[in-house]
């Protein structure tokens, strides 16, 4: 190999140990995502269906397979009050 095949493949070598190091410091990762949604709801003269429409929302939505179904939550991340 070329001297500098071999200094881009040690670069990268380098690279790659310290991503590696990088993701094991993240910790416990829950399977399924989390997706924002805007929502309408079911008063017919409610914003969300004007023209054009306000949606409701933003809401975080965590969705996943659960022993083979799908499993969607609407998660509370608002800050706990002080």
């Amino acid at each position: 190999m070329a001297r500098s095949t071999t200094n881009q493949l040690a670069t990268y070598e380098r690279s790659y140990r310290e991503l590696a190091a990088q993701l094991a410091d993240i910790g416990f990762i829950a399977s399924g995502s989390l997706a924002l949604r805007h929502n309408r709801c079911g008063t017919k003269t409610c914003r969300c269906h004007a023209d054009p429409p306000q949606l409701h929302g933003p809401y975080w939505q965590w969705t996943a397979k659960v022993n083979a179904k799908t499993v969607n939550r609407r998660l509370n991340l608002d800050p706990p009050l002080n």
